[in-house]
């Protein structure tokens, strides 16, 4: 059984190979960024345009979530659509003004969940 650090992993490293083989985009995944000094900042997955200089990059966040944790399961169970946007509408308060203004990037936020979703 994969925990919730593995689940996310191995679903980033699936997008990255996506991203590279079939859309022929670079991407890095969050071990290879750096962590922002000030706010101790990351995101998981960087992506860029090779062939669209007029492109900014793209820095992604993904969050897998288990609707069967306390923390989520009376959520699911009321608004299972509003949980996971409420779970995107948190990544991007946190990440899309730090990529934006410190890094010349836009933000996705790519919530997920452990019964398959994306």
């Amino acid at each position: 059984m994969r925990t919730t650090s593995a689940r996310h992993d191995a679903v980033l490293e699936a997008f990255d190979k996506y991203l590279k083989r079939y859309l022929h985009l670079t991407s890095n995944l969050g071990e290879f960024l750096q962590k922002d000094e000030g706010s101790n900042k990351s995101t998981d997955i960087l992506v860029g345009y090779p062939n669209q200089a007029w492109r900014r990059s793209m820095s992604g966040d993904y969050t897998c979530i288990c609707p069967f944790l306390t923390r989520y399961h009376a959520k699911a169970v009321d608004d299972f659509r509003a949980m996971i946007e409420g779970r995107a509408e948190e990544k991007v308060g946190r990440h899309a003004e730090w990529c934006d203004k410190t890094h010349n990037r836009d933000f996705l936020a790519i919530p997920g969940t452990t019964l398959g979703s994306i």
